[in-house]
């Protein structure tokens, strides 16, 4: 049986308005909040790297160092599809744009959308960034890599710290598990977040290497995750 293909797009192909959006991504079935939150997070990085590609049938960043020929690349963008979705499922329960962002966020407008980074030598968040293209946009406008400690758990510190114990309580349980099951198909896994960016703007990052041992990926298919937008007054939340 053929593996089914699926289109690739330019970041810089990005419709222009939301509205045209939806009509983009109607094949996905999705519900009008989720395609907006995720053109909104893609509209904005495509200022930054439009090199991007994105396919809009899985909600997923696409990196140009990744191995789009290979056999693969169905099931990866399968699975940051079903992430994509699982992540606002949690981030629409908390009455939040980006699960990754949080309550801390000054909008609801960005979303989180699946990405895939591909292969990394140094396995750091500057090698993430260098990946996507976003390392010298970053740099030039100021942007300070900050990284979370490891946790034992598979979800986001947005989910797990202490501040943000009350909010998560209201999380349904069966949106955190479905979420935690799919992050556990990532192993070395590194969060980060971009401060510093022009109108308090945040990026935030988690992304981790694709597991052939609870996924059943391919060890050249990489490093993958999730990225999201959040707006702070002053570009920190501290």
């Amino acid at each position: 049986m053929d593996t089914p293909v699926t289109d690739l797009l330019h970041l810089n192909a990005l419709p222009s308005n939301p509205d045209s959006t939806l009509s983009s991504f109607a094949v996905t079935h999705a519900p009008p909040d989720l395609i907006n939150s995720v053109w909104a997070t893609l509209k904005l990085l495509a200022r930054a790297t439009p090199s991007l590609s994105y396919a809009p049938t899985h909600f997923s960043l696409i990196s140009p160092n990744t191995v789009t020929n290979s056999s693969s690349v169905y099931r990866v963008q399968t699975y940051l599809e079903e992430l994509t979705r699982a992540a606002f499922e949690v981030s629409s329960s908390l009455s939040c744009g980006s699960m990754l962002a949080g309550g801390g966020s000054e909008t609801d407008e960005y979303g989180d959308v699946g990405v895939w980074v591909g292969s990394l030598e140094k396995r750091d968040p500057q090698d993430v960034l260098q990946n996507l293209g976003l390392d010298e946009w970053v740099k030039s406008n100021g942007g300070k890599i900050v990284q979370m400690p490891p946790s034992p758990s598979p979800l986001p510190s947005s989910l797990t710290s202490s501040t943000s114990q009350s909010m998560v309580s209201e999380t349904p349980k069966m949106h955190a598990e479905s979420l935690s099951k799919l992050l556990n198909n990532l192993e070395s896994t590194m969060e980060f977040r971009i401060h510093g960016l022009p109108g308090g703007t945040v990026l935030y990052f988690l992304v981790g290497q694709l597991s052939e041992r609870t996924g059943g990926f391919s060890p050249e298919d990489g490093y993958a995750g999730l990225v999201g937008v959040g707006v702070m007054a002053d570009g920190d939340e501290e």
